[in-house]
């Protein structure tokens, strides 16, 4: 039986102190024991780009992380200390629907939970860590992001009165598109399918 590997992207801020770097080999270990074939940026694999300073640096950067995260099905970083990228990382992830994990160590509270407190996404987990919970919360998270991770295609044809009603709840639900509608609707109808989940 053949074995799906999952690619993931990995990333965390570049300003690590050598325990942090630690901690990062330890995660990418653990994610690349598990299931995934990971794609880093943080850990000095794809940064020649750090050579260089300046608006051509930036966008280098840039195009990096979102060819990385399109490029793959799941997005983890360790977030105890955050940057505006990191930041940036998460948010074009989530937007770009794919299952996103954020750690961060307890010992150093990252604030970054505050930011996405608010986020009704069911493909974000937030999880704070430590050295004898960081296995267990990269399983579970691996357990629920395959389910999550699209497999398959579906077409259906749509009368014009069922498309217009998707073109209202489009707009109704601020979705980008009638599939987003769609998706949302079966994703609160799984979630409250008590029989389903069972």
């Amino acid at each position: 039986m053949k074995k799906n590997i999952i690619r993931t992207f990995f990333d965390s801020n570049t300003n690590l102190t050598k325990k942090q770097e630690i901690n990062n080999q330890k995660i990418i270990n653990l994610l690349n024991k598990h299931g995934c074939n990971v794609i880093q940026t943080v850990m000095g694999v794809e940064l020649f780009f750090q050579e260089s300073y300046g608006k051509a640096a930036a966008a280098n950067i840039f195009h990096s992380k979102i060819k990385d995260i399109n490029e793959n099905e799941i997005f983890v970083c360790e977030a105890s200390s955050p940057s505006p990228t990191l930041v940036f990382e998460i948010f074009e992830a989530l937007g770009c629907k794919k299952p996103v994990l954020v750690l961060y160590n307890e010992q150093e509270a990252s604030n970054l939970d505050i930011a996405f407190l608010g986020n009704p996404s069911n493909l974000l987990s937030l999880e704070s860590y430590n050295e004898q919970n960081i296995e267990s919360k990269i399983v579970e998270f691996l357990k629920k992001a395959k389910g999550k991770i699209p497999v398959s295609r579906f077409t259906v044809r749509l009368t014009k009165e069922i498309s217009d009603y998707l073109n209202f709840l489009k707009a109704k639900m601020q979705c980008s598109s009638k599939n987003d509608v769609v998706l949302k609707i079966l994703e609160k109808m799984l979630v409250e399918d008590t029989e389903f989940q069972h």
